[in-house]
């Protein structure tokens, strides 16, 4: 899979419809939208090889952010508890080990995935001030589908009370990040009931458990449209 160019358009207007793979681009930022899961292995490969070539021409290659989902997936970080990891090890889902932050989580269809490939270098932004930025975009986003999100310091991700909703994981390199965070639009939560999501005992809930139906397309929207980072 690999990222391909569009013509740069004013977003002052909505969020286009694109297809199955789509591409927006707005100055040096470009948006990709896959209404497919991707597999998780070429999810990461794709990611990686855009940030080895932004790192290579960081003046050259514009910054993405990419909006997908995966079929079913267990990826855990280097802080996990590997004893949480032996009950899934012959189990039909499978495990991968990343670097980014955050410890053991479920992905699969009907989560919004949104990976973040930004120069922090050219931002002048701090790994802190990105996430912090993060979490006040996915909570305007919950906000404006009626949801109230709030934080749970010093935890990272967002709450809701019935339950997390919202999970972040970044990673650096050479000041250029990947990765990013998870919004549970309408996935099925059952998965998450074999682990410890994040390495907590909060149970996990989704937008459409709150407020009814809700298709991906529609959080894409308003995700796009409240971007901090365009």
């Amino acid at each position: 899979m690999s990222f391909h160019e569009v013509n740069v358009r004013d977003r002052s207007n909505s969020v286009p419809s694109l297809g199955v793979e789509g591409e927006v681009a707005s100055m040096n930022l470009c948006f990709q939208r896959s209404f497919v899961p991707v597999p998780y292995a070429e999810a990461l490969r794709t990611m990686q090889c855009h940030v080895e070539s932004m790192r290579k021409n960081p003046f050259g290659v514009p910054e993405r952010i990419w909006f997908t989902s995966h079929p079913p997936v267990y990826a855990y970080g280097p802080r996990t508890d590997l004893a949480q990891l032996m009950p899934l090890e012959h189990g039909n889902i499978p495990l991968y080990a990343v670097p980014r932050g955050g410890t053991l989580t479920f992905h699969g269809p009907g989560q919004r995935m949104v990976y973040l490939m930004l120069s922090l270098k050219k931002r002048h932004l701090t790994l802190r001030a990105l996430i912090e930025t993060c979490e006040r975009w996915i909570l305007e986003t919950f906000a404006a589908f009626g949801i109230c999100g709030r934080l749970k310091p010093p935890h990272r991700g967002i709450w809701t009370e019935a339950g997390k909703m919202a999970s972040l994981g970044l990673f650096v390199q050479g000041g250029v990040t990947s990765y990013g965070f998870a919004l549970n639009v309408h996935d099925d939560l059952s998965a998450f009931q074999s682990i410890h999501p994040c390495g907590l005992l909060d149970p996990m809930t989704s937008m459409e458990s709150c407020i009814g139906p809700l298709t991906l397309d529609e959080v894409d929207c308003v995700l796009q449209k409240l971007c901090p980072f365009d």
